[in-house]
């Protein structure tokens, strides 16, 4: 019993160590997508980077917001737009 307690404190130590490892390997993973050097890898791959130090084209684009509500009642008329636009349904 008392080998029972001990090999399980041991699998609780071990499972504790690999969880806290692993969050530590995702963090590191996730401050170098936000690095400048990932998101230049990402912008050549077509994305928009996140991180402002990459000058990106789309950085000058001017916001437009629009209202959920709006967009909610329109749910036809945007979903016929996507499909022509997006697409390429007939019109």
């Amino acid at each position: 019993m008392v080998r029972h307690r001990a090999r399980d404190r041991a699998r609780q130590r071990h499972r504790h160590r690999a969880h806290a490892a692993a969050s530590s390997a995702a963090a590191l993973f996730v401050d170098f997508l936000l690095s400048p050097e990932a998101q230049a890898i990402l912008q050549k791959g077509g994305y928009v980077p996140a991180n402002l130090r990459v000058a990106d084209p789309a950085q000058k684009l001017p916001l437009k917001f629009v209202d959920p509500a709006v967009v909610l009642d329109e749910d036809a008329k945007w979903k016929k737009l996507w499909a022509e636009i997006i697409l390429g349904a007939p019109r």
